[in-house]
């Protein structure tokens, strides 16, 4: 949806709720396909290769990786909640917390980040900065690099 684009209509020709506004914002309300780590290969190598930080929320796996942008995968098994409305909750939170900080992520990796069952009961604010804590070292300018050529 560029800034040139009619906003979407349904069939009866009237606009979508708030189509108008999401057009005219800067940053997109879904994470770009580009974005996204979706394919099993990428999946298996991450596991294998990437570096773990464990935290009481979330456990987090990353890996540099050689694309221009960094990609994120949000795990939420039903060991966490057996109501997907609560795991697409703690799905929404993460890609919010990614949104605002986007571009803050200096170096190029490939992050998954695994939902424990804690995460279900923690409040917004402490699931910011448990998520603000267990990625501060990603967020330095150069760490990652850094690590990830250490270890290859």
């Amino acid at each position: 949806m560029g800034s040139g684009a009619a906003p979407r209509q349904r069939r009866d020709g009237a606009c979508w709720r708030g189509a108008e506004q999401r057009e005219e914002r800067d940053c997109p309300s879904n994470m770009q396909p580009s974005q996204r780590l979706s394919a099993a290969g990428d999946f298996r190598l991450l596991f294998s290769r990437g570096r773990r930080v464990e935290s009481p929320l979330f456990c987090l796996v990353w890996r540099k990786n050689n694309l221009p942008c960094s990609r994120f995968a949000f795990v939420a098994s039903k060991g966490v909640a057996k109501a997907a409305v609560v795991r697409n909750r703690l799905r929404r939170r993460a890609r919010e917390w990614y949104r605002k900080r986007t571009k803050l992520f200096h170096a190029s990796v490939d992050l998954a980040i695994i939902f424990k069952k804690d995460a279900v009961e923690a409040t917004r604010d402490t699931f910011y900065e448990e998520l603000e804590r267990s990625t501060s070292t990603l967020l330095r300018p150069g760490i990652a690099e850094l690590r990830q050529g250490a270890r290859d």
